[in-house]
Parts: structure tokens; C-alpha cells; sequence
């Protein structure tokens, strides 16, 4: 056998696949083993000595003492989740990995894929404990992986060991800790997201069950403009200088605006083929208050968006799911109307890339895509929501298109960083992708050109983009209402089958007395086997769940019986009203099975 397949056998399920090819293919690494002790790798510098990684007498006992020193103020009752920075020999990985209780995860990174080559995987396999090692130069493509990572654990990491002999040695590894940093800052706020705004997200899906089984999904509209150039319209300030070009040209692209820029477009005679909105907040009704009466084209909108946005376009609507709802979106499916997903990260501008890219367009061109503030302070574009807001407190500063640095929020900085994340997955259509702007915060993936430039380069022929969104609408085909009837008639049906049982048990001075038990067992599992809790009731219990793990069993349970009980009630007064709705005489412009 020789080494690539050696150290592929030893690390199977430990490393990812795409580690492991990194590992295969490096070249040039300054890491070896030192020639008289190979349990110690070691880096070379530019004059050729080794300086070992780890302690050349007692490496393991070195291990021991930095895996207590990560570990000294954690609990060692409930399952952990360390983040390791610096792979090296392993030795600190080992100790760390037989000290964590069961059920932990321990994810360790490091900029050289070569390090891969020279661990002992046996030392990392430990009954009960999950082991995910990611190394490779590109941050891009490792981040992805720890991203991964972070979503499958749930949470974000309870201890974070930076090996100290790795920063020492490796170069950039300061650089790494901060965008490693960076992507758990970003997953936290997600998850935080969840937790504070998924009540909001399934009771918006509820009441917009209407409109969504009486429309079709964007697969209606996939790979519908193959090759076509689309205009994606953001609200950044520098949108304002595009703006008369792109209304001399409305007739040869699709034209995607996000709701911020409705209003600026409509202002200056542009009638977006299609508007995108995504977020579930009330605000984002007053994006579009600016533009009535005369909404043009067809909305796409998320299951979750604030429902009176959705009945301003009732025949002219295509709706999608996201990660914000996913069960929700997996029951609609199972019951015949498959309403796709788009991609979803922080900003709307984001998701309605990936739709230029879901409909095949060959040549997309995003404006106002700043993700930053003209330097004296405006926000967005004039027009929009925004108008004339200024902000000049909180501010940082990030490298910017055409300025070194340009003034920003740190959200936007982190909505950056989920667009170059996404751009990097979307390597292929990014490539086709130009920000057009004389401003704006560098998004790594963009080429950028200034308006004069693109425009004056920029050629296509009249097509009939209206039309063609018509013609979608017209080909889908949707179940007949009387099925969604009888469907939220067997949920209605098994919430009060859930009701019932909830409300027989009867917790007292704070504690379930023992007759209790068993209803709470049976309570415990149905919820668990239950597509209806899946898709309806978790969602409800996100912000509960997030906090559980810390929690004694007694309280847990309490709070966890409260929280599913109340679910159970509000949910069933939600649906009841609108399963009213699906009656076999309701009509819809699109056809029905």
C-alpha cells in the first residue's frame, strides 16, 4: 500500500473527500516529520531547519496538558463542540478527543492540506465522539466544509484551541483565525435568526397557504431564459448613475429587481419583469406601498414573506421555499406542489442572483450591489424606502471596488462575506456575473466595471421577456384545491389528537407527578414521528431548543412541555381558518391536475 492510500484508509470519515484530494495534490509543503523523530512534524524554514510542532521529548504529555487547559471551565456532563485550529502531528487532537464526553464534536482546520498525510488516524476514533478534520490553502473551499460542519452540530463551538506552535509557524494563521471567526459569527447569527423569527416564518406560511397552492412554484420558471441577459436592480447609491441606461434597454433584458429597488425603478420609467422579496418583517410592505397602484410584472416571494405582500399580486406571483422553512417546504411537496427553493443569506440581493441563475440567463449584470455607504453617509439609492437616510455613526471601513476602503456596517461586511461565500460555490455562473458600479464594497467573485464602460460594451436584441413569464405561469400545473382541503383537514385532525393528549397532563408545584410519565412518553414520541409537528410545530420550538442542552432534565421538561402544548393550540387556530380557503370552486389562472 503505498503512503496516498495509506493515509486515505487511516482517515476515511474523519477527513472530507475534497481534504483528502488537497492532501493528495500538495506540493511544496514546509512540513515533514523530523528525520530523527517522526511522532513530531515539523515546518521548515528559508534556511532549511526543522522547527518541530510539538515538544520533541514528550510530545504527548505536551497534549495532556493543553487538551486539560482547553477544557478546564467547560462541563464535562453534556456534549461539547471544540474548534481546533492547527492540526500538526494530531497529538493535541487525541488527548482532546479521549477527555470530551460522549456525544461531542471536536472539528479541527489547518491551511496546509499536507498535514493530512502524516496523521495517526486511530488516535482520533473514539466511540461516541465525531471527529471532522478540513485542511486546505483555499479558505474558500474550507469554509464551505465548516460551514457544513456548524449546521450539522447546531450550535456554535463551546471551546476554540489555537495551537500555539502552529501560529508561530505557519504563515497566515492569524489571517485564518479571523475568518474562521468570521464564519462562526455568521452561523451564529443565522442560527439566532432561526430562533427569533421562525414563529414569525411558519405562522406567515400559514396564512399565505392560499396564495401559494393557488400559484406555481419557480420551477415554473427554471432555465426559462437560457442564454438571455438579466439586470438584477439592487438599492445600493450607486444604482442612481445606471438607472437611465437600464431604461433604455428594458426591452432586451429580464430586469429582477429586489423590493428596495421597485420604487427607485419605477421612478425612472423602469418596469422590473419581476420583483423578489424574502424577508418576513412588515417593513417590507412599505417597499412596495411606494410603488402602488401600478405594480408591474410578477413577484417571487418567500413562503414567509409578510402575507399582504403576497395578495398585491394575486394572479402574478411565483413563490419559493428556503432554508427558513424547510419542513414546511418538504409537506407542500409531498402533497404535489413543489414550490423549489432559492438561495437565501442576509441580503435579498443574494437570492435574487441565484435566480437570474435558476433561469439560465447567459450574461447578468447586478446594480447598486454596494453593500456599503457613499462617503457622506447615504444608505441607498434616492427613491427607495431609504430616501435621504444617512448614517454615520458604527461605521467600518472594508476594501472597496475603486477606493481602498469604503464605509460599511458590520452587517453588511457579514453579507458580504455570504455572497463571496455563495459566489464561490456558483464559480461557474458567477463567472458570467459583472457588478456594475462606481462605488460599493469589493465582493470577491464580481468582476466590476463602471456604468460608462458596461454600457458602452453592452449589446443584446429585443425578446419578449413578459411573454415568456406568461407562458410559465400558464404551463404549471398545480393540485386542485379539494386535495389541500383534505390534507390541512388530517392535520387539523391529528393537532387535536396532539391537544388532547398535551392537555391531559397536568404538571404540578413544577414537577410532573409519576402518573404523568407515560402520557409525556407518548407525547414525546408522537411529536417525534409526526410529519405534522415536523413541518408545522418545529418550527415554534426553535428559540426553546436552542438554549436545551444546558438546561437540569426537570427543568428541560417542563419548559419543553409548556412550549409544545402552547404550539399545538396556536397552530390549530391558525390553520382552521384557513383551510376554509381550499374549496373545489376556488379558480386560479394556472392549471390544475
Amino acid at each position: 500500500m503505498n503512503k496516498a492510500q495509506s493515509y486515505r484508509q487511516g482517515l476515511q470519515g474523519l477527513a472530507s473527500p475534497q481534504s483528502l484530494d488537497r492532501a493528495a495534490a500538495a506540493v511544496d509543503s514546509p512540513l515533514a516529520p523530523l528525520p530523527d523523530n517522526p511522532a513530531v512534524l515539523a515546518c521548515r524554514d528559508e534556511a532549511g531547519s526543522f522547527l518541530p510542532l510539538h515538544s520533541v521529548r514528550d510530545p504527548r504529555r505536551e497534549a495532556e496538558a493543553q487538551a486539560q487547559s482547553v477544557l478546564a471551565d467547560l462541563s464535562l456532563e453534556q456534549p461539547l463542540f471544540v474548534l481546533v485550529v492547527g492540526i500538526a502531528s494530531g497529538h493535541h487532537l487525541a488527548s482532546l478527543v479521549h477527555r470530551l464526553p460522549a456525544g461531542s464534536t471536536l472539528v479541527a482546520v489547518d491551511g496546509d492540506a499536507a498535514t493530512l498525510l502524516y496523521l495517526d488516524g486511530a488516535a482520533l476514533r473514539q466511540p461516541g465522539i465525531a471527529v471532522r478534520l478540513i485542511a486546505g490553502a483555499d479558505f474558500d473551499a474550507v469554509a464551505i466544509e465548516y460551514k457544513e460542519c456548524l449546521r450539522r452540530v447546531g450550535r456554535v463551538p463551546d471551546a476554540v484551541f489555537l495551537h500555539p506552535a502552529s501560529r508561530r509557524l505557519c504563515p497566515g494563521f492569524d489571517s485564518w483565525v479571523e475568518r474562521l471567526r468570521m464564519e462562526t459569527r455568521t452561523d451564529a447569527m443565522d442560527q439566532i435568526t432561526v430562533a427569533s423569527f421562525a414563529e414569525e416564518w411558519i405562522q406567515n406560511g400559514i396564512l399565505n397557504l392560499r396564495q401559494i397552492c393557488s400559484n406555481p412554484g419557480i420551477p415554473a420558471l427554471q432555465k426559462i431564459f437560457p442564454g438571455r441577459p438579466a439586470f438584477v436592480l439592487c438599492a445600493g447609491p450607486s444604482l442612481q448613475e445606471s438607472l437611465p441606461f437600464i431604461a433604455a434597454l428594458q426591452d432586451r433584458v429580464l430586469i429582477i429587481a429586489v423590493g428596495t429597488a421597485l420604487a427607485p425603478a419605477l421612478r425612472a420609467g423602469i418596469r422590473p419583469h419581476l420583483t423578489i422579496a424574502v424577508d418576513s418583517d412588515p417593513k417590507v410592505y412599505l417597499q412596495f406601498q411606494r410603488a402602488l397602484p401600478d405594480l408591474p410584472g410578477y413577484l417571487v416571494a418567500s413562503q414567509a414573506l409578510f402575507p399582504p405582500i403576497l395578495d398585491l399580486y394575486p394572479d402574478r406571483l411565483f413563490t419559493f421555499g428556503s432554508g427558513s422553512l424547510p419542513e414546511f417546504g418538504a409537506w407542500l411537496k409531498r402533497r404535489g406542489h413543489d414550490c423549489g427553493g432559492l438561495n437565501t443569506g442576509g441580503t435579498v440581493s443574494l437570492s435574487a442572483l441565484d435566480l437570474a441563475y435558476w433561469m439560465g440567463c447567459g450574461q447578468v449584470a447586478v446594480f447598486g450591489l454596494d453593500l456599503a455607504f457613499a462617503e457622506d453617509g447615504t444608505t441607498h439609492a434616492a427613491g427607495s424606502m431609504y430616501d435621504r437616510q444617512r448614517l454615520s455613526r458604527g461605521l467600518i471601513r472594508v476594501p472597496g471596488n475603486w477606493e481602498a476602503e469604503v464605509p460599511t456596517t458590520r452587517q453588511f461586511a457579514t453579507y458580504i462575506q455570504m455572497l463571496e461565500n455563495y459566489l464561490h460555490r456558483m464559480s461557474e455562473y458567477a463567472a458570467l456575473t459583472t457588478s456594475v458600479s462606481s462605488g460599493g464594497a469589493r465582493i470577491r467573485g464580481l468582476k466590476v466595471q463602471r456604468p460608462a464602460e458596461f454600457f458602452a460594451a453592452f449589446q443584446a436584441e429585443p425578446f419578449a421577456v413578459a411573454a415568456e413569464l406568461q407562458a410559465a405561469r400558464d404551463r404549471a400545473v398545480l393540485p386542485p384545491p379539494e386535495a389541500f382541503a383534505a390534507a390541512l383537514s388530517q392535520v387539523l385532525a391529528e393537532l387535536d389528537q396532539l391537544a388532547i393528549l398535551a392537555d391531559k397532563i397536568e404538571p404540578r408545584l413544577g414537577r410532573f407527578p409519576a402518573s404523568d410519565f407515560p402520557a409525556l412518553r407518548r407525547l414525546e414520541k408522537k411529536l417525534q414521528k409526526s410529519e405534522v409537528a415536523e413541518a408545522f410545530l418545529s418550527p415554534v420550538l426553535q428559540r426553546l431548543i436552542l438554549g436545551l442542552e444546558h438546561l437540569p432534565k426537570d427543568e428541560l421538561t417542563m419548559r419543553f412541555h409548556q412550549a409544545a402544548r402552547s404550539a399545538i393550540h396556536w397552530i390549530r387556530q391558525l390553520l382552521g381558518p384557513v383551510s376554509g380557503f381550499f374549496t373545489p370552486q376556488e379558480d386560479s389562472s394556472c392549471s390544475r391536475k
